[in-house]
């Protein structure tokens, strides 16, 4: 009962997602319904749809995914394959941060890019007990402070890259960084 399962391009999703064969068709959907201690699994695919906004920061930003209680979210085949994109392309006003987690939350394989908000724009984690592994941040900005790809987390194995703030932490601020690569 602590699987959900999530497929793009899924043809019958049906909560509360406890099958392949009834995955839902966004990240969101399977977190809302999953209870703490759960596992999200995410096959391949580019998640664009859905949000929800978080009272923390503070700043209004809807997430693509928020993460309000301790669940693991983990993509099936890694990075390369498995996307959660803030904004679409071409988009230039307005803010969409790719993930928010809470303290506790994991979030395991995903590539996090075109993430805009004022803080934490790839992601943004209430504390250092919220945790990305094996993930690649890339292309995201944090336009009003810091953050770029990623703000308040602890980042292992993970690849920062071409992220942006308009001061300090391009890459990541207020992080705990293990085996990771900024450039």
């Amino acid at each position: 009962e602590g699987l959900h399962y999530v497929a793009a391009t899924s043809g019958n999703p049906v909560a509360p997602y406890a099958s392949w064969a009834t995955a839902a068709t966004n990240i969101q959907d399977a977190v809302d319904v999953a209870a703490p201690g759960a596992t999200v699994f995410v096959t391949n695919g580019t998640y664009a749809a859905g949000g929800r906004t978080t009272p923390s920061p503070g700043d209004g930003v809807t997430n693509r995914v928020a993460v309000d209680k301790p669940l693991t979210v983990r993509s099936v085949n890694g990075p390369g394959v498995t996307v959660i994109q803030g904004q679409m392309p071409g988009v230039t006003n307005g803010y969409m941060r790719c993930v928010y987690l809470t303290n506790a939350a994991t979030l395991v394989g995903f590539t996090l890019t075109n993430g805009v908000a004022g803080v934490g724009a790839g992601v943004y984690c209430e504390s250092t007990s919220a945790v990305l592994s094996n993930c690649v941040l890339s292309g995201n900005s944090a336009t009003n402070g810091s953050g770029g790809g990623a703000y308040g987390g602890t980042l292992n194995n993970c690849t920062l890259t071409g992220n942006s703030a308009s001061w300090g932490g391009g890459g990541a601020e207020s992080c705990a960084l293990n085996n990771c690569a900024l450039t």
